[in-house]
């Protein structure tokens, strides 16, 4: 199937054309503004050009700020 263009593609990719992917902290939100938690496809786009980010996600209490490599245990490596 075709995966939908997905907002973190897009300024990830506008982000490297300018020669920065250095994302220290990235949040991606739904059209009503709310947070909502990346899929795996971007999960596994922001570790790929930035190991180190963070990533806020919804949760009980409020967002709360994780490393992407958390949300990508064992993640495959090319």
């Amino acid at each position: 199937g075709r995966i939908a263009v997905r907002a973190e593609a897009i300024a990830i990719g506008m982000a490297a054309a300018e020669g920065d992917t250095d994302i220290e902290a990235i949040v991606a939100v739904n059209r009503h503004g709310d947070v909502v938690d990346p899929c795996g496809t971007c999960r596994e786009l922001i570790s790929d050009y930035s190991p180190g980010a963070f990533v806020i996600l919804p949760s009980q209490q409020g967002e709360v700020m994780v490393p992407v490599t958390t949300l990508l245990p064992n993640k495959y490596m090319r």
